[in-house]
């Protein structure tokens, strides 16, 4: 989601992809990407919702997960993979 912060987006996504019993959609289990656990939340804020020389970090953050870079400077957090 891009405007929010990577922990409003971890938390927002997981709201909206369950039903109101509480259970995930059953179309979101069945995403290639979810079953291969490469779903990923970033920090839209700072890196994407803004024309500044940050968008060419958010690039470098894309490149990271797209590539399946293991881990991140624990200071920075850029990025985190969202497990359901």
């Amino acid at each position: 989601f891009c405007g929010f912060d990577l922990e409003r987006c971890e938390a927002d996504t997981r709201k909206i992809l369950m039903d109101q019993q509480g259970e995930h959609y059953a179309w979101w289990s069945q995403l290639r990407a979810v079953r291969d656990g490469r779903v990923f939340c970033t920090d839209g804020n700072q890196y994407f919702s803004r024309p500044s020389h940050q968008l060419v970090d958010g690039i470098g953050v894309l490149a990271q997960v797209m590539h399946g870079v293991p881990r991140q400077d624990a200071s920075e957090r850029r990025w985190t993979r969202l497990t359901l």
